[in-house]
Protein backbone atom coordinates (compact mmCIF):
# COMPACT_ATOMS: atom_id res chain seq x y z
CA UNK A 1 0.00 0.00 0.00
CA UNK A 2 2.44 2.53 1.08
CA UNK A 3 4.81 1.71 -1.97
CA UNK A 4 1.98 2.02 -4.23
CA UNK A 5 1.17 5.66 -2.76
CA UNK A 6 4.98 6.94 -2.58
CA UNK A 7 5.39 5.71 -6.10
CA UNK A 8 2.06 7.29 -7.49
CA UNK A 9 2.88 10.36 -5.57
CA UNK A 10 6.58 10.43 -7.14
CA UNK A 11 5.82 9.70 -10.86
CA UNK A 12 2.97 12.91 -10.10
CA UNK A 13 5.54 15.44 -8.88
CA UNK A 14 8.28 14.57 -11.35
CA UNK A 15 5.38 15.13 -14.14
CA UNK A 16 4.52 18.50 -12.13
CA UNK A 17 7.74 19.93 -11.96
CA UNK A 18 8.82 18.81 -15.35
CA UNK A 19 12.17 16.96 -13.88
CA UNK A 20 11.67 14.12 -16.05
CA UNK A 21 15.75 13.62 -16.46
CA UNK A 22 16.49 14.30 -12.96
CA UNK A 23 17.04 10.82 -11.10
CA UNK A 24 17.64 10.66 -7.26
CA UNK A 25 21.82 10.03 -6.33
CA UNK A 26 19.68 7.10 -3.61
CA UNK A 27 16.47 5.56 -3.66
CA UNK A 28 14.10 7.26 -1.03
CA UNK A 29 13.19 5.79 2.74
CA UNK A 30 9.90 5.13 4.35
CA UNK A 31 9.74 5.04 7.48
CA UNK A 32 6.26 4.56 8.87
CA UNK A 33 5.59 4.79 12.59
CA UNK A 34 2.52 3.11 14.26
CA UNK A 35 1.00 6.56 15.69
CA UNK A 36 1.87 9.76 16.52
CA UNK A 37 3.39 9.06 19.79
CA UNK A 38 5.36 6.82 18.35
CA UNK A 39 6.89 9.30 15.48
CA UNK A 40 7.04 12.42 18.11
CA UNK A 41 8.85 10.12 20.34
CA UNK A 42 11.44 8.67 18.55
CA UNK A 43 11.83 11.07 15.70
CA UNK A 44 12.40 14.45 18.45
CA UNK A 45 9.85 16.28 16.13
CA UNK A 46 7.74 18.75 17.42
CA UNK A 47 4.16 18.48 18.97
CA UNK A 48 2.42 20.06 15.68
CA UNK A 49 5.00 17.68 13.00
CA UNK A 50 2.90 15.48 10.96
CA UNK A 51 5.66 13.96 9.07
CA UNK A 52 9.19 15.41 7.99
CA UNK A 53 12.22 14.97 5.42
CA UNK A 54 15.09 14.27 6.35
CA UNK A 55 18.45 13.70 4.35
CA UNK A 56 16.84 10.83 1.59
CA UNK A 57 14.06 9.78 3.77
CA UNK A 58 10.45 10.51 4.57
CA UNK A 59 9.14 10.46 8.41
CA UNK A 60 5.44 9.51 8.45
CA UNK A 61 2.68 8.00 10.55
CA UNK A 62 0.02 5.80 10.30
CA UNK A 63 -3.98 8.50 10.60
CA UNK A 64 -5.98 9.94 8.38
CA UNK A 65 -3.39 12.42 7.32
CA UNK A 66 -0.66 9.75 5.97
CA UNK A 67 -1.97 10.14 2.34
CA UNK A 68 -1.66 14.20 2.44
CA UNK A 69 1.31 13.68 4.05
CA UNK A 70 3.39 11.74 1.84
CA UNK A 71 2.43 14.32 -0.89
CA UNK A 72 3.86 17.16 1.18
CA UNK A 73 7.18 15.67 2.28
CA UNK A 74 8.49 13.38 -0.80
CA UNK A 75 8.01 17.21 -2.71
CA UNK A 76 9.99 18.52 0.00
CA UNK A 77 12.68 15.38 -1.00
CA UNK A 78 12.38 15.90 -4.87
CA UNK A 79 12.89 20.01 -4.69
CA UNK A 80 15.96 19.97 -1.82
CA UNK A 81 17.37 17.69 -4.10
CA UNK A 82 17.02 18.61 -6.94
CA UNK A 83 17.93 22.02 -6.03
CA UNK A 84 21.09 20.92 -4.24
CA UNK A 85 23.19 23.45 -1.83
CA UNK A 86 22.28 26.48 -3.73
CA UNK A 87 18.83 26.46 -2.47
CA UNK A 88 18.87 29.74 -0.38
CA UNK A 89 15.72 30.57 2.48
CA UNK A 90 14.77 33.28 0.03
CA UNK A 91 13.16 29.86 -2.10
CA UNK A 92 11.06 28.47 0.72
CA UNK A 93 8.05 30.11 -0.37
CA UNK A 94 8.83 28.11 -3.62
CA UNK A 95 9.79 24.56 -1.81
CA UNK A 96 6.73 25.21 0.37
CA UNK A 97 4.33 26.52 -2.73
CA UNK A 98 5.19 23.27 -4.69
CA UNK A 99 4.97 20.99 -1.46
CA UNK A 100 1.55 22.50 -1.20
CA UNK A 101 0.39 22.17 -4.29
CA UNK A 102 1.64 18.67 -4.54
CA UNK A 103 -0.46 17.73 -1.25
CA UNK A 104 -3.47 19.38 -2.80
CA UNK A 105 -2.74 17.10 -5.46
CA UNK A 106 -2.59 13.95 -3.80
CA UNK A 107 -5.25 14.31 -0.90
CA UNK A 108 -9.30 15.06 -1.65
CA UNK A 109 -9.60 16.64 1.43
CA UNK A 110 -6.32 19.14 1.30
CA UNK A 111 -7.43 19.93 -2.46
CA UNK A 112 -10.93 21.09 -0.44
CA UNK A 113 -9.04 22.75 2.58
CA UNK A 114 -6.51 24.58 0.72
CA UNK A 115 -9.42 25.68 -2.08
CA UNK A 116 -11.19 27.01 1.14
CA UNK A 117 -7.94 29.20 2.49
CA UNK A 118 -7.56 30.96 -1.09
CA UNK A 119 -10.55 32.07 -1.34
CA UNK A 120 -11.77 33.19 1.99
CA UNK A 121 -8.01 34.02 3.36
CA UNK A 122 -6.23 34.73 0.73
CA UNK A 123 -8.31 36.67 -2.14
CA UNK A 124 -9.96 39.09 -0.11
CA UNK A 125 -6.14 40.28 1.45
CA UNK A 126 -3.24 38.50 -0.89
CA UNK A 127 0.37 38.95 1.05
CA UNK A 128 2.10 41.05 -1.00
CA UNK A 129 4.57 38.97 -3.10
CA UNK A 130 7.88 40.96 -1.71
CA UNK A 131 6.47 39.89 1.57
CA UNK A 132 5.65 36.34 0.97
CA UNK A 133 8.91 35.59 -0.27
CA UNK A 134 10.86 37.27 2.90
CA UNK A 135 8.20 37.20 5.82
CA UNK A 136 8.57 32.94 5.63
CA UNK A 137 7.13 31.63 8.59
CA UNK A 138 9.96 29.76 10.81
CA UNK A 139 8.67 26.86 11.41
CA UNK A 140 5.51 24.83 9.58
CA UNK A 141 3.81 25.18 12.97
CA UNK A 142 1.48 27.55 11.52
CA UNK A 143 0.48 25.43 8.60
CA UNK A 144 -2.86 24.70 9.09
CA UNK A 145 -3.94 28.46 9.91
CA UNK A 146 -1.53 30.13 8.26
CA UNK A 147 -3.01 32.17 4.69
CA UNK A 148 1.13 32.28 3.82
CA UNK A 149 1.18 28.26 2.81
CA UNK A 150 -1.97 28.38 1.20
CA UNK A 151 -1.04 31.69 -0.53
CA UNK A 152 2.45 29.76 -1.70
CA UNK A 153 0.87 26.84 -2.72
CA UNK A 154 -2.07 28.95 -4.99
CA UNK A 155 1.06 30.85 -6.68
CA UNK A 156 3.11 27.71 -7.56
CA UNK A 157 0.43 25.59 -8.90
CA UNK A 158 -0.91 28.84 -10.84
CA UNK A 159 2.83 28.98 -12.06
CA UNK A 160 2.96 25.06 -13.62
CA UNK A 161 -0.72 25.18 -15.37
CA UNK A 162 0.16 28.53 -16.74
CA UNK A 163 3.41 28.11 -17.91
CA UNK A 164 3.79 24.05 -18.23
CA UNK A 165 5.58 21.70 -16.45
CA UNK A 166 8.54 21.87 -19.04
CA UNK A 167 9.15 25.58 -18.08
CA UNK A 168 8.88 25.14 -14.50
CA UNK A 169 11.55 22.88 -14.73
CA UNK A 170 13.62 25.26 -16.52
CA UNK A 171 12.96 28.61 -14.15
CA UNK A 172 13.90 25.86 -11.37
CA UNK A 173 16.96 24.70 -13.37
CA UNK A 174 18.06 28.69 -13.54
CA UNK A 175 16.82 29.38 -9.75
CA UNK A 176 19.74 25.96 -9.08
CA UNK A 177 22.33 27.94 -10.85
CA UNK A 178 22.21 30.77 -8.80
CA UNK A 179 19.82 33.46 -10.77
CA UNK A 180 17.64 36.05 -9.38
CA UNK A 181 13.91 35.03 -9.57
CA UNK A 182 13.32 37.81 -11.15
CA UNK A 183 15.50 36.94 -14.09
CA UNK A 184 15.11 33.50 -13.78
CA UNK A 185 11.59 34.38 -14.53
CA UNK A 186 12.35 36.35 -17.72
CA UNK A 187 14.65 34.22 -19.13
CA UNK A 188 11.79 31.36 -18.65
CA UNK A 189 8.70 33.39 -18.81
CA UNK A 190 9.48 36.21 -21.12
CA UNK A 191 6.26 36.24 -23.08
CA UNK A 192 4.11 35.67 -19.72
CA UNK A 193 5.75 37.52 -17.30
CA UNK A 194 9.15 39.47 -17.19
CA UNK A 195 9.76 39.44 -13.30
CA UNK A 196 7.74 38.61 -10.14
CA UNK A 197 5.37 42.00 -10.03
CA UNK A 198 4.44 40.67 -13.46
CA UNK A 199 3.59 37.07 -11.58
CA UNK A 200 1.80 38.91 -8.79
CA UNK A 201 -0.95 40.81 -11.16
CA UNK A 202 -1.66 37.71 -13.36
CA UNK A 203 -1.83 35.52 -10.18
CA UNK A 204 -4.03 38.21 -8.31
CA UNK A 205 -6.25 38.40 -11.89
CA UNK A 206 -6.87 34.71 -11.32
CA UNK A 207 -7.51 34.55 -7.74
CA UNK A 208 -9.76 37.24 -7.24
CA UNK A 209 -12.26 36.71 -10.51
Amino acid sequence: LYAGLCEENYTRIMQDLGLYSFVPARPYNVVIYKDAHEYHKKTGQPEWSGGAAYGNALLLFEGEALKATIGHEMTHLVFNEFMGLSQSAGLRWLNEGVAVYEESRSNQASAVFYDDRVRNAVAPNPIPFSQMINLVPQSESQRNVDRWYAQAGSVAGFMIRQGGSFSFSIFLGKLRDGAPVDKALEDTYGGLWKNLSDLEKAWKLEVQR
